[in-house]
């Protein structure tokens, strides 16, 4: 099992957003960490001359202002007007992140596509913005529109919400700012339901005034800095427990079929057979969706960690009826798919 780079990333907050759908307006609430206000930092990169695979520290890397640097490290105090500079501005999908995947909605056979969305934040203010979303993807010459509002904590934790067609949910994107390469960065992980599914994460860049963005058409990239760290996943097989994914059985075993730059994919069985995707950004910050016959998919949000004996998952519901659950690394599903054997495993763990 080869072992994970060591890349440099400001530390991971933990995610303690709520879940559910309910207004974001009250997040801010409970919010006590403090940070010092940063500067909007300058972004000196384009489109078309970014370069995101050199994210460690480097001779060649550009080094931040020192109250950048300061303000990313989580050590002082501040208020949540830290992130006031992001009203009016326009945010991308950089080349090295336009790669997604498209599936149906009981996640058969995912196949990759290009995914170019752009923010345009209108306003923001104490940790609340809002602006409109435009996406064009690979697979569909017709770009979608959408509104938004969304929330960041002092600590960069970011929730949003896309208005969706009429009768359908919103939809849930999670994230985290991140300083990488002299610049602040949105990383994000979303899954968007309709008549298919498409799942996307990304480092979504800040778009220089008279700058254009790269298209969804553009080559997706293969590169270390997408996650690769995580590779080891494909072939590794896995026990899961959910308090609702899997109804009266509450598991299930799983094996990872394929890996590509974070996104993972593969199938699994408990007292029905399911399909899982998911995706996992360098850190570990975790999206997963699990299709189990004949009920409705269920997505979860959460952490991955590389252990001693493998690896596993600690899991939390996206959003919709509270759920908890977690997913550790097993030797070989074959000797665990009866329920009654499977049962005890887990019980013995």
């Amino acid at each position: 099992m080869a072992k994970r780079n060591q890349l440099a990333f400001e530390s991971l907050e933990s995610r303690h957003l709520l879940s559910a759908s309910a207004s974001l307006s009250h997040f801010l609430a409970s919010e006590t960490d403090a940070l010092p206000p940063a500067d909007p930092p300058a972004v000196s990169v384009t489109p078309q001359s970014l370069v995101l695979n050199d994210v460690a520290v480097s001779g060649s890397a550009e080094i931040p202002a020192i109250h950048l640097f300061l303000a990313s490290t989580g050590s002082a105090a501040t208020t949540s007007s830290r992130w006031d500079w992001l009203a009016q501005t326009v945010w991308y999908v950089p080349t090295e992140n336009l790669l997604a995947y498209a599936t149906d909605l009981q996640l058969n056979d995912p196949f990759p596509i290009g995914d170019q969305t752009l923010w345009y934040i209108n306003q923001c203010a104490d940790g609340q913005f809002s602006g409109e979303a435009v996406t064009k993807l690979s697979v569909s010459p017709v770009p979608t529109n959408a509104s938004f509002t969304g929330v960041v904590t002092p600590l960069g934790q970011i929730r949003m919400e896309f208005a969706s067609t009429e009768g359908q949910p919103p939809i849930i994107g999670i994230g985290q700012m991140r300083f990488v390469q002299g610049a602040w960065r949105a990383q994000m992980q979303m899954a968007t339901q309709g008549n298919s599914l498409v799942t996307h994460w990304a480092y979504m860049c800040e778009l220089a005034p008279g700058a254009t963005a790269p298209e969804a058409n553009s080559p997706l990239l293969d590169t270390n800095f997408l996650s690769d760290e995580w590779r080891w996943l494909e072939g590794s097989h896995w026990a899961i427990r959910d308090t609702a994914m899997f109804g009266s059985a509450s598991e299930g075993v799983f094996s990872i079929d394929g890996y590509r730059n974070g996104y993972f994919w593969g199938s699994g069985t408990s007292t029905q057979p399911f399909n899982v995707l998911g995706s996992t950004t360098p850190e570990g910050n975790l999206l997963l969706l699990v299709s189990v016959e004949g009920a409705p998919l269920a997505v979860r949000t959460g952490v991955i960690e590389q252990t001693s004996s493998g690896g596993q998952m600690a899991l939390r519901t996206y959003e919709g009826e509270p759920a908890i659950g977690s997913a550790w690394t097993i030797a070989d599903p074959a000797s665990q798919l009866t329920a009654p054997s499977l049962r005890e495993f887990l019980s013995s763990q």
